[in-house]
C-alpha cells in the first residue's frame, strides 16, 4: 500500500501529501487496521524525509523511531513504561506538532489499556496544542484529534458526541478534498447502536465490514470475526458463532483479542448444550491463562456469564442462582472500582495539568520580560541613532523597522495568550464531562444503595449496603469538590447572598452530624451567641459547605474528648450595617505539627502524605472553604498543639438585620435561652463556663478535658427518633396513591430506582426513553407529573420541555421536574428558561425526588384552584351584571 502510494505522487510537487499520507498509515498500523509492519513504514518514511522533507518532519520521524523500538503490535500491554518514558520526552517539545503527535500516541496506549477515560483527556490536550493558523500540518492533526475523539467517546458510549465528532470528521476531511474512511465511520455506527443495545442492526453492520475485507481481499487480525462472534451469542445464534471463533483462532491474533475468543467458545458451547467441550474449554482457560489476566474484573465477569451459561445447559437452576449474584457483584465491584481509579487518575492528571500550566505562564512571563527588555534595548539604540546621524531617511527607516517589529512581538504574546486560555478550556470541558459521567451512574448505585441499606431482605444485606451506599456519596463529595476547586481556579465561583437564619444552619449541620460523632463515644456540642444577628446576609450553600467541611475535618482527626461549634458576631463599626460573624470548629484530637500549617489550606496537599498515612480524603476541603470564605469577605485560620486538639476559626463579613441583637442589647433574651438549654439539675452560670473561648488555651490532657466536658449540654439538641423512610409506608396509608408520573430516561437503571422509589406510595409510573417518546406518551394518556431527564438521545429533555410549553394540548401546564447530571449554572438556567418547575440533580436522593414530587404537585393543584375560582367569580359577576340589565 505504501509502495503504491509513492508511484502514484509526483515527489517535487506534492511530497508533503506523501508524507502526511505516510504518518496516517503509521498510526494505522499501530491499530491494526493496516497489515504492514509499523517499523517497515517508518524506514520508509525517514527515506523520503532524508530527501524532502523539513526538520519539523524529521523530528517526527524520530519521535516514531524512539516510540516503536519497545512498542509490540502483537500486544501493545508491554513495556508500558519505556513507552511513556519515551513519549514524556516530547510532550513538551517546543515544535507543537511534535508535541501533539506525541499526546496522540499516548492517547493510543491509554485507549490500549482500556482507560479510555485517561485517553480523552489526552486526545483533548493535543487538541488544545494546535495553533490557530492556515497550514497543512494543522489541518492533519485537526483530523487526528477529531478521529481520536470520535473513536473515545464510542467507547465511553457518548454515542451524541461520536455522531457529532464523526460528522466534523467528515467534514474537515472533505473540505481538504482527502479521501473519506467509510470503514471508519461504519465502525463508529457499530460502536453507537451496540451502546443501545441494538444487536440486530449491529449485526447487519458488520456483515459489510466483512464484505468490504472480502471485495478488497484484506487481511484481517481477527477483530471483524470476534465483533460477529459476541454480537452472534447476544442474538442466540450459537452456531454461526462458533464458525467466527473457529476461523478467528486461526489467524495471527494478539493475546487480548484471543481471550475474548475463548471466553466466547465457552459461551457458543454451552449455548450449543455442548457441556462437556464448554466445561473443559473453561479448565484449560484458567489453567493456561495467567494469574493477573484472570483478576482483571472484565475477564471474571465475562467468564462468570459462560459459567451462567454452563448451568443453564445443565438445567442446574439452584447453582445458576448464586451465579448471577456473584455476576452482580463483580458488575458492581467493576463500576466502583472504574470510577475510583478514574478518579484518581484525574487527580493526578489535574495536579500535573495545573503544574504544567503553571510552568508555561512562567515561561511566557519571563518570555514578556526578555521581549520588553529587548525593546527597551532597540528604543536607546534608536534614540542614539537619531541624535548622531543627520539623513534623515536613515532615522525614518529605522522608525518603520522598530514599528514592525513591535508589531510581529504583539502578535506572538496574544498567540502565546491565546494557547494559554485553550488550555484552560479543555481543563473545564475535560471536568464538566467527566461530572456528568460519574454522576450518572452514580444515580443508579447511589439510589439502590439507599434502597437496599433500609429495606433489605437482611441484617448482611443492609449492612453490605451501607458500605455502598457510603462509597457512592464519598465519591459524590469528592466530584463536587473538584468542581468547586476547578471554579475557584478560574475565578468563575460566584457567591449569591441572601438573609440567612444562621441558627436553622447550624440546627441541621448538628442533626447531621450528631449521630455519626457521639456513635465514636465523642461529645458533639454547639453554641451560637445572642449576639449572632436573626437575619445574615450570606451564602446559606456556602456557609454550610464551609461549616461541613470543617465539622468533617475534626471527625476524621478526633478518636475521643469532644467536638465544639461556637458562632458569634460582632458589628464592623459604628455606623455600619456589616457584621463580622465568627465560627470556631475545636477538637480535642491528635493535632497539628507547625511544620505542616503552613501547606495545609493548600489544594491536594494532606497533612500526612504518606502511603501509610492512617487518615484519608482528597486534600481538597479546607483549600475551598479558606477560598470560599475569602469570596465572603472573611479568612479561615487554625491554631494547633499537637496531642491536644486543633481550633479552626472562620469568618464572614455581611449585612445584618436587626442592629440591637447585633451589639448584644438584650441580655435578658440571652440568659432565658441559655436557661432554656440547661438541664434542671445545672445552674445558670454553668452555661457561660461550658463554651470556653478558646479550647486550646490552657488545654489539659485529653483524658483530664473528657472529665471536665462531661457535663456538657448543646443548645440543640438531635431528634430523639429519626424520619421513618417513605418506602415504610403501609398499602393502607399511601400519600401519592393514583398520582400518574411520566419518567422520561434514557438509563434503564435509572428508570427503575425511581419506580422503586415510588411504586411502593401508590403512584403510576409510564416509561419513555427519550423526549420524543415523552411528548408521544403525553399525547395519549393524562399525566399529573413529569420527571424529565435533559441528556438523552433523538431528543433532549430541553427541547421536549419547551415543545411541551409552546403546544396548546391539554398537558402545556403540566408540572415538569428536571433530574440531570450537569450541575452547571447554564445547564440550570437553560432549564428554568425552557419552563421546568424544578431542577434535580443527579445522583437523586429518596427523600429528595419524594419531597419534589410532593412539593411541585402541590403547587399545581392550587394553581388549579385559583383558576377555577377566578372563573367562576368572572361567570358569577357576569351574571350579576345581566341581572341588574
Amino acid at each position: 500500500s505504501i509502495s503504491l502510494c509513492i508511484l502514484q505522487l509526483d515527489l517535487k510537487t506534492n511530497y508533503d501529501i506523501l508524507l502526511r499520507q505516510y504518518r496516517a498509515a503509521i498510526y494505522r498500523t499501530l491499530d491494526g487496521s493496516l497489515r504492514i509492519n509499523p517499523k517497515e513504514v517508518i524506514i520508509q518514511y525517514g527515506d523520503i524525509i532524508n530527501t524532502y522533507g523539513t526538520e519539523r518532519d524529521r523530528l517526527t520521524h524520530q519521535l516514531f523511531q524512539d516510540f516503536i523500538t519497545f512498542f509490540d503490535p502483537q500486544n501493545p500491554l508491554r513495556n508500558r513504561k519505556e513507552i511513556e518514558d519515551v513519549l514524556d520526552g516530547y510532550k513538551t517539545h517546543p515544535d507543537w506538532f511534535v508535541a501533539q503527535n506525541a499526546w496522540f500516541l499516548q492517547c493510543y496506549i491509554s485507549a490500549s489499556h482500556e482507560n479510555y477515560r485517561l485517553a480523552l483527556q489526552q486526545a483533548q490536550t493535543g487538541l488544545s496544542l494546535i495553533p490557530d493558523e492556515l497550514s497543512s500540518y494543522v489541518q492533519e492533526a485537526q483530523i487526528k484529534a477529531t478521529e481520536f475523539i470520535a473513536y473515545l467517546h464510542n467507547l465511553l458510549k457518548n454515542p451524541k458526541l461520536a455522531v457529532l465528532n464523526s460528522q466534523k470528521l467528515v467534514d474537515q476531511q472533505l473540505a481538504i478534498n482527502e479521501t473519506v474512511n467509510g470503514v471508519n465511520l461504519i465502525n463508529n455506527l457499530i460502536y453507537n447502536f451496540n451502546s443501545w443495545h441494538d444487536y440486530k442492526t449491529v449485526h447487519a453492520l458488520t456483515e459489510i465490514l466483512l464484505r468490504i475485507e472480502q471485495k478488497n481481499q484484506i487481511k484481517t487480525l481477527g477483530r471483524i470475526d470476534m465483533r460477529m462472534a459476541a454480537i452472534l451469542i447476544q442474538l442466540g445464534e450459537y452456531t454461526k458463532a462458533q464458525a467466527y471463533i473457529d476461523s478467528a483462532l486461526t489467524k495471527d491474533i494478539n493475546s487480548i483479542i484471543r481471550n475474548n475468543l475463548l471466553i466466547d467458545q465457552i459461551s457458543a458451547l454451552a449455548g450449543q448444550k455442548r457441556i462437556s467441550e464448554a466445561e473443559t474449554a473453561l479448565r484449560d482457560f484458567r489453567r493456561n491463562t495467567n494469574p493477573d489476566t484472570l483478576n482483571n474484573l472484565r475477564i471474571k465477569t465475562r467468564l462468570a456469564q459462560a459459567e451462567i451459561l454452563i448451568k443453564l445447559a445443565k438445567s442446574d437452576a439452584l447453582d445458576v442462582y448464586p451465579l448471577l449474584q456473584e455476576n452482580a457483584k463483580l458488575q458492581i465491584q467493576s463500576v466502583l472500582a472504574s470510577n475510583a481509579n478514574d478518579t484518581n487518575t484525574m487527580l493526578a492528571s489535574l495536579e500535573n495539568s495545573k503544574e504544567r500550566q503553571e510552568e508555561r505562564e512562567n515561561a511566557l512571563k519571563r518570555e514578556t520580560v526578555l521581549k520588553e527588555a529587548e525593546l527597551e534595548q532597540k528604543q536607546r539604540a534608536n534614540a542614539l541613532l537619531w541624535f548622531l546621524t543627520a539623513i534623515l531617511t536613515i532615522a525614518t527607516a529605522c522608525a518603520i523597522g522598530f514599528a514592525w517589529y513591535r508589531n510581529k512581538t504583539a502578535k506572538e504574546m496574544e498567540v502565546a495568550h491565546k494557547q494559554a486560555l485553550a488550555g484552560e478550556k479543555a481543563k473545564s470541558e475535560f471536568l464538566a464531562v467527566m461530572s456528568h459521567e460519574l454522576r450518572t451512574p452514580l444515580n443508579g448505585i447511589i439510589g439502590l444503595a439507599e434502597l437496599l441499606s433500609t429495606t433489605g431482605p437482611s441484617d448482611d444485606v443492609r449492612g453490605k449496603s451501607s458500605i455502598i451506599l457510603k462509597s457512592g456519596n464519598d465519591l459524590l463529595e469528592l466530584v463536587k469538590s473538584i468542581l468547586d476547586m476547578s471554579h475557584i481556579d478560574s475565578g468563575e465561583m460566584k457567591i449569591d447572598r441572601e438573609m440567612t437564619d444562621v441558627r436553622d444552619v447550624v440546627r441541621t449541620l448538628e442533626e447531621l452530624w450528631r449521630p455519626n460523632i457521639e456513635q465514636k463515644d465523642i461529645r458533639f456540642t454547639t453554641f451560637v451567641d445572642n449576639s449572632v444577628p436573626d437575619a445574615f446576609s450570606v451564602d446559606p450553600l456556602r456557609l454550610r459547605q464551609c461549616l461541613n467541611n470543617l465539622i468533617s475535618n475534626a471527625d476524621k482527626f478526633t478518636s475521643k474528648g469532644r467536638i465544639h461549634l461556637r458562632i458569634t458576631a460582632e458589628p464592623i463599626g459604628n455606623e455600619s450595617d456589616e457584621c463580622l460573624l465568627t465560627a470556631v470548629v475545636s477538637d480535642t484530637g491528635t493535632g497539628i505539627e507547625t511544620a505542616v500549617m503552613d501547606r495545609l489550606f493548600k489544594p491536594f496537599v494532606q497533612a500526612d502524605a504518606s502511603m501509610t498515612r492512617q487518615y484519608g480524603g482528597s486534600g481538597l476541603g479546607l483549600a475551598i472553604t479558606r477560598n470560599l470564605a475569602r469570596l465572603m469577605g472573611g479568612d479561615v485560620t487554625v491554631t494547633s498543639t499537637p496531642g491536644r486538639g486543633s481550633e479552626f476559626t472562620l469568618t464572614i463579613q455581611g449585612e445584618y438585620a436587626d442592629l440591637d441583637q447585633v451589639l448584644g442589647l438584650s441580655p435578658a433574651a440571652e440568659i432565658a435561652t441559655q436557661e432554656q438549654a440547661l438541664p434542671d439539675n445545672q445552674d445558670a452560670h454553668i452555661s457561660n463556663t461550658e463554651h470556653p473561648k478558646s479550647m486550646i488555651e490552657n488545654a489539659p490532657a485529653t483524658a483530664e478535658l473528657d472529665q471536665k466536658v462531661s457535663g456538657t449540654t448543646p443548645v440543640f439538641a438531635a431528634p430523639s427518633h429519626p424520619p421513618s423512610s417513605p418506602l415504610s409506608t403501609s398499602d393502607k396509608d399511601k400519600p401519592f396513591a393514583g398520582l400518574r408520573v411520566l419518567i422520561a430516561e434514557d438509563v434503564s437503571t435509572n428508570r427503575e430506582v425511581i419506580k422503586i422509589f415510588l411504586d411502593p406510595l401508590g403512584c403510576h409510573c409510564v416509561d419513555a426513553a427519550n423526549g420524543r417518546e415523552a411528548l408521544e406518551a403525553l399525547s395519549v394518556q393524562n399525566f399529573d407529573i413529569v420527571l424529565m431527564d435533559i441528556r438523552m438521545p433523538e431528543m433532549d429533555g430541553i427541547t421536549a420541555t419547551q415543545i411541551i410549553r409552546q403546544s396548546d394540548a391539554h398537558y402545556k401546564d403540566i408540572p415538569i421536574i428536571a433530574l440531570t447530571a450537569d450541575v452547571t449554572a447554564d445547564n440550570h438556567a437553560e432549564c428554568i428558561k425552557a419552563g421546568v418547575n424544578l431542577f434535580l440533580k443527579k445522583p437523586v436522593m429518596q427523600e429528595e425526588l419524594i419531597a419534589a414530587i410532593a412539593d411541585t404537585h402541590a403547587k399545581a393543584l392550587r394553581r388549579q384552584q385559583e383558576v377555577a375560582f377566578n372563573t367562576g367569580a368572572s361567570a358569577t359577576v357576569h351574571r350579576q351584571h345581566a341581572a341588574h340589565a
